[in-house]
């Protein structure tokens, strides 16, 4: 595993490591479906999981100043914006970046768990799961989720609530019924 992070990072310098069962694969331990508990039982910690990435311990992203300023302008503007999520094409403009720039921005922003993408928007992790914490609150006596309410109460766009309910779907956190939503968990 060490020598599978090790060759990853330097693969892939801008990034936190693998996803751990990729880490398995590439070190030839496929039949392990999860190897956090080798990691775990490992008494010199030299390997770490960080944004759901596994990494040598002691690794830190290479990130050049350009692209770290650049980075944080995009975080400064995607939290100021908070549930209106910004599209990637208003974000290039705002910033004046490079396409491939603000792609390799963001996605160091994604991989940190700062930002949770839905293409063509970016929305901040903390609105993200502000919004989740409120759905029940949002929701009728029972469970029933208005698509015009949310909007209304959100101020996000028609598209991106439904990608934001898609996700919440996947979680089991609500399930679309009929043409709408209904909450399965308070």
């Amino acid at each position: 595993l060490e020598r599978a992070c090790a060759a990853h990072h330097r693969a892939h310098p801008r990034e936190w490591g693998p996803a751990p069962a990729q880490a398995a694969a590439d070190a030839g331990l496929a039949g392990i479906d999860d190897p956090l508990p080798l990691v775990q039982a490992d008494p010199r910690r030299r390997l770490a999981l960080r944004h759901g990435r596994l990494a040598l311990a002691g690794h830190q992203p290479a990130v050049e100043e350009r692209l770290a300023r650049l980075r944080d302008q995009l975080l400064a503007r995607i939290r100021a914006a908070g549930l209106r999520a910004p599209a990637r094409g208003d974000l290039l403009t705002a910033l004046a970046a490079p396409e491939r720039d603000l792609d390799a921005a963001a996605k160091l922003l994604v991989d940190a768990g700062l930002v949770r993408p839905f293409p063509p928007n970016w929305m901040d992790a903390e609105a993200l799961a502000g919004f989740k914490a409120r759905l029940p609150a949002l929701a009728a006596p029972d469970g029933a989720l208005d698509l015009g309410a949310l909007r209304q109460a959100t101020g996000m766009g028609r598209n991106l609530l439904v990608a934001v309910l898609e996700s919440c779907d996947k979680e089991g956190l609500t399930r679309r019924q009929g043409a709408g939503r209904v909450l399965v968990r308070r």
